[in-house]
């Protein structure tokens, strides 16, 4: 097969979400790197966001479906769950994570600290805590689940959920509250811990995050 072509900026957690799926499926592949008003106008993603893929004729935009392509086409470990309410419960933590999780620690949490906000510069600590008070419910609760099956979500490999929130827990990691934070959530430094010891995870080390500004 040709390789996957995936089209976004490799600091995204999005991006290196899909980067870890074609590391773990064994699928050959090259980042283009594009900034989001790129992916809109080069007709990638028509919203403006990353990531979209390009793999032998097929144009996919959203990290889910592009996940879901990567699993159904290619022979590595399976990234789904057979057992159809296995398959279910992978599309609600997936969905958890999309809605919820990322969107507090990615965007209101992390990126204050990279691309500070706040007066003269600084991270803005009003919408730092806010977003901390939130982070920590979604933590616990993303760590319940996976401190019941550990160290992943299904099974004894990588799933999608797992994929999906591997890039923001490399991030968390680094961030001042990092630490005290994956203290609390003993499942999800289980599932980091076991990530970080896979080649998926060391092939797809991105740049810094400033270098995406």
């Amino acid at each position: 097969m040709s390789e996957v072509i995936v089209f976004g900026m490799p600091q995204s957690g999005y991006v290196r979400a899909v980067r870890l799926a074609c590391e773990e499926k064994g699928a050959d592949h090259v980042v283009k790197p594009m900034m989001p008003a790129e992916m809109r106008d080069a007709g990638r993603h028509p919203f403006g966001r990353m990531p979209a893929m390009e793999h032998e004729g097929t144009r996919l935009f959203e990290s889910s479906a592009i996940l879901r392509y990567l699993d159904r086409t290619f022979e590595g470990p399976a990234l789904e769950p057979a057992d159809p309410r296995q398959a279910l419960l992978s599309v609600q933590w997936e969905s958890a994570i999309h809605d919820y999780l990322i969107p507090t620690l990615g965007r209101r949490y992390i990126l204050q600290y990279i691309f500070p906000k706040g007066p003269d510069g600084e991270p803005d600590r009003a919408v730092i805590e806010a977003a901390l008070v939130e982070a920590r419910g979604q933590l616990a609760v993303l760590s319940e689940a996976l401190e019941a099956a550990g160290p992943f979500f299904f099974g004894a490999g990588p799933a999608i959920p797992d994929l999906l929130l591997t890039p923001t827990l490399a991030y968390l990691e680094a961030m001042p509250e990092g630490p005290e934070l994956l203290g609390a959530a003993p499942g999800l430094r289980g599932l980091l811990e076991a990530m970080k010891a896979r080649e998926s995870f060391q092939r797809t080390v991105p740049p810094p995050l400033t270098e995406a500004a």
